[in-house]
Parts: C-alpha cells; sequence; structure tokens
C-alpha cells in the first residue's frame, strides 16, 4: 500500500511538472521558487481567512442540503450532527483516488450506524442530492463555455440545442409516469422518493456552486489578480472534472497541473498561478483533510470506515 501510495505521489508530481514545462516552454525551477515564493509572501492573508470562512459556509450549506432531502425521507437531523459528516466524507475523497469514491460509502454507512438510518434510504438522499446538483453545474458549464470559448459554442450549439430541448421537456414529458417511477423505486427499496425536496435541494445545490465561484474569485483578489466571473466559472468547473480523474489521490498533480494550466492560458504568471492553486488546495484539500481527520475520530466515523474496509 506504501508502495502504491508512493507510485501516485510521484506521479503526481512527475505530471505537474511536465504541465509546467509544457505551458512556460521552459522548466527553471528555481525561477518558479522565487516567484512563488513572492507571490506567497505578498498574499492578503485577510482574502485567504475569507475564502477559508466561505468554504466552511459552503460545507454548511451541503450539510443544510442534505437535511432537506434527510427529512423528506422521514429523518429530521440536525445540520450540525451532518457537518462532521461531510467533512468526514471529504478527508476520505482527499485520499482516495477520483473524486467521491470513498466519501459517499462513508456517508451511507455513517448514517446507518449513526442515525439509524436504512442503507437503501441513506444511499437514495445522497443520489437525490446528487443529481439534483447536476443541474447548476449544467448551467455553469454552459455559462464557462459560452463565455470563454464563444466560437466553439457557436459551432456546437445547434448540435446540442436537441438536447437541450430534451432536458426541458422530458421530466414534463415523463409527468404521468410518476406513479410507476415511485412504484419501480419501492420495488428496490425506495418507498419514500422525496419529490417535496426538489426546490430547496435545487436552491441549496446552486446556493452551493455560488459559494465555490465566490471562494475562487476571493482567492485570486488575495494575489491581486482580476478575473471576469466566467473565468473564475471555468475554474471551478475545471476542479470538478480535474478531480474526478481516477489516477492519483485526491486528484494529487492532476487538479493543480490542470489549473495552473488553466491560468497560465489566461496570461496570469506562473508565480501568481501557482499561488492561487497552492492557497485553494490549502483550503479544499489540506485544512478540510484536518478537519475531516478530527470529525472521524471524535464524531464516531471510523467505525463505519472500518466497515468499508472490511466489504
Amino acid at each position: 500500500m506504501r508502495k502504491v501510495i508512493s507510485g501516485l505521489l510521484e506521479f503526481s508530481v512527475i505530471f505537474l511538472l511536465l504541465l509546467l514545462f509544457l505551458f512556460t516552454h521552459k522548466l527553471d525551477i528555481e525561477m518558479i521558487f522565487s516567484e512563488t515564493s513572492k507571490c506567497l509572501w505578498e498574499m492578503k492573508i485577510s482574502y485567504a481567512f475569507f475564502a477559508f470562512a466561505l468554504y466552511i459556509i459552503s460545507v454548511i450549506v451541503v450539510a443544510t442540503r442534505w437535511k432537506a432531502v434527510l427529512k423528506a425521507l422521514g429523518y429530521d437531523i440536525e445540520v450540525r450532527s451532518l457537518v462532521p459528516v461531510i467533512f468526514g466524507s471529504i478527508f476520505i475523497n482527499n485520499f482516495t483516488p477520483a473524486s467521491r469514491m470513498g466519501g459517499e460509502p462513508l456517508r451511507v454507512l455513517w448514517l446507518a450506524k449513526q442515525f439509524k438510518i436504512r442503507k437503501k434510504e441513506a444511499f437514495l438522499s445522497i443520489i437525490y442530492e446528487r443529481g439534483i446538483e447536476a443541474i447548476p453545474v449544467l448551467f455553469l458549464l454552459i455559462i464557462a463555455i459560452y463565455f470563454n470559448f464563444p466560437q466553439i459554442f457557436r459551432k456546437y450549439v445547434f448540435r446540442l440545442f436537441p438536447f437541450f430541448i430534451f432536458i426541458g421537456i422530458a421530466p414534463i414529458a415523463c409527468y404521468p409516469l410518476r406513479s410507476r417511477f415511485a412504484k419501480t423505486l419501492e420495488r428496490y427499496g425506495f418507498s419514500r422518493f422525496p419529490r417535496e425536496a426538489f426546490f430547496p435541494t435545487l436552491f441549496f445545490s446552486s446556493l452551493m456552486w455560488v459559494m465555490d465561484v465566490l471562494r475562487f474569485k476571493v482567492v485570486t483578489l488575495a494575489f491581486d489578480v482580476y478575473l471576469p466571473i466566467h473565468v473564475i466559472a471555468l475554474l471551478s468547473i475545471g476542479y470538478l472534472f480535474l478531480g474526478i480523474v481516477p489516477l492519483t489521490l485526491g486528484g494529487m498533480g492532476i487538479v493543480e497541473g490542470g489549473l495552473i494550466s488553466l491560468l497560465l492560458t489566461f496570461g496570469i504568471p506562473v508565480g501568481k498561478a501557482i499561488g492561487i492553486v497552492a492557497l485553494e488546495r490549502v483550503i479544499s484539500y489540506g485544512i478540510s483533510s484536518l478537519i475531516g481527520a478530527v470529525s472521524l475520530f471524535y464524531f464516531g466515523g471510523m467505525e463505519a470506515w472500518k466497515s468499508i474496509k472490511s466489504q
């Protein structure tokens, strides 16, 4: 296991250095280190703390979203009880390949063990919130593509138009089949499908992504980098998709290299680009992992994690 982790870390570093070489056409480590150190030294600390506060608030928003779904299923759990579960799942996600590979099963078993919720309904609650979260993600993706790559968007917009029509019409067309769909869910154990939680879940999902984009904006401002909001949206979406790539632990190397490459593409100096990504990863990876580790050990998540490993 140690050899596997060591190999993944080495791959992450090599991948990051390769991307820096490709985008700067030279790999002057001393120059890059000097510029990055200067940018980090001149970083506005108040903005860094504000970005961290926004991250904490976004986790609370996610917990509130989950509470709404669980309440629709008949389980009234306090937000303060769900926040440690969210942080614990973030910790596991940060140390497993591909985003949410280990964190989501942990959430299911944690709920089952600590709050006596049926595993199938705990699983349904996560699938439900993730499914609705796809709506603001799709909206943000369209904004990012349209404003950052207008030529590509205009070239393919007419090909994608039927797809968007289908997305809009499909729910209306399927409405008469809702009872059959509900019976299908009941057959597989999902006896209480939380339809009434749709709008609260959509609201909190959208709010979470607004907080995510705002945090990226504050992080860039910490280094006196002023990027338009559509570029920030692209960075936020890029973070999501890069983290899904199942090659390294928590996307290490992949996420950093991809985000730095995006920033370099928009003309950001390499020192500031690395500083921006470093601050963002310290918040969303480093500090979140520390809080998640405490949550696992202090709030009983280790029992759920051990049961996952045993299975």
